[in-house]
């Protein structure tokens, strides 16, 4: 990462941690099939998604959601894509706009009880490939939950974070001797 830093003159500090960055399994990290088993224009609307989230972080407007929506749709009904996938690389755009559905994440917010049920009561459920309308509607519910006095969370940042945080510390309860990383 120092490496990285110097080569492009980047001038804050390198990060020490990424635990609240989501991973995809390196078995199956691209988001899209390689050569015949992709369609025509499979690359371009990852790249059309892609640029997409970087107008909608810069001007969350109706119009640059409405762009975001037409090619989430596309790209998460892929071969291979899905919900974690799709809304992982979101986040990794911009983790102040944009909320990662990957199943640690969904299960924090869904089942572990941390989540107030009055809240996830009303959140859509999340099937295998949501479209657009129901991510941002999770994404609104929870950025106003968020945003309010019943969570010392601020953002998806730290929900990620305390999502991480808080299955490692139920994984290593149910198995004492799994490696967790965790200090």
């Amino acid at each position: 990462v120092t490496a990285v830093k110097n080569i492009f003159g980047i001038e804050t500090e390198v990060p020490t941690a990424f635990d609240s960055i989501p991973v995809l399994n390196n078995q199956n990290a691209t988001f899209y099939y390689f050569g015949g088993d992709r369609g025509e224009t499979d690359i371009d609307d990852l790249w059309r998604l892609f640029e997409a989230g970087l107008k909608y972080a810069e001007d969350p407007s109706s119009p640059n959601r409405d762009i975001v929506s037409k090619y989430f749709d596309i790209v998460i009904n892929r071969k291979g894509n899905g919900n974690s996938k799709v809304t992982m690389g979101l986040y990794w755009i911009s983790p102040n706009s944009f909320l990662n559905l990957d199943s640690r994440n969904e299960w924090y917010i869904y089942e572990s009880g941390k989540v107030p049920e009055d809240i996830t009561s009303r959140l859509p459920k999340v099937e295998a490939k949501i479209p657009s309308k129901i991510y941002f509607e999770i994404v609104e519910k929870l950025r106003e939950y968020l945003n309010s006095d019943l969570t010392e969370l601020n953002d998806f940042k730290e929900l990620s974070f305390e999502a991480w945080k808080y299955s490692t510390q139920v994984n290593q309860e149910k198995n004492p001797h799994l490696q967790t990383g965790v200090n």
